[in-house]
């Protein structure tokens, strides 16, 4: 592999360890072992309007369902995630299609929690759900895998 390309996955590599750590330490269940040595994990962060499409669980000292800004989607096959067709999207939903208004950047949180990162795992993103984690409400993350309500 070129040394961008291994740079690149080093610092993938790395910010999936920070994330899982950071998932753990916020009562999230630990990741699951790679199936292959080509996997890859991926965190999503998010605060805006993508925050709808990330897992909740309830608090046990308030009772209330609280969000995670973190999303974090497991076992990837390497030949979609290093596919540069995925970034450039994921690129031009950010700086294009998100735009100034709230109504663009709702568009382009849809497309990427309903049909990019779907597409990028191969699965519903509630199959990369633990068992005590519910969807917050985003369309389309009941249909198959765990974590239904």
């Amino acid at each position: 592999a070129s040394p961008t390309v291994t740079a690149a996955a080093s610092i993938a590599a790395a910010a999936a360890t920070a994330a899982a750590a950071a998932a753990a330490a916020a009562g999230g269940a630990p990741s699951p072992a790679p199936s292959g040595p080509c996997d890859y994990i991926l965190a999503v962060v998010s605060l805006g309007s993508g925050v709808r499409y990330h897992p909740t669980r309830p608090d046990a000292l308030t009772g209330r369902c609280a969000v995670s800004p973190t999303l974090v989607l497991h076992q990837l096959p390497a030949e979609r995630v290093c596919a540069s067709a995925l970034w450039v999207s994921v690129f031009r939903l950010h700086s294009v299609e998100a735009g100034a208004t709230r109504d663009g950047t709702e568009a382009a949180a849809a497309v990427l929690y309903e049909r990019l990162l779907p597409l990028l795992g191969r699965r519903p993103l509630a199959h990369h759900f633990t068992h005590d984690q519910l969807p917050s409400g985003g369309r389309g993350l009941n249909s198959g895998g765990r974590g239904g309500v």
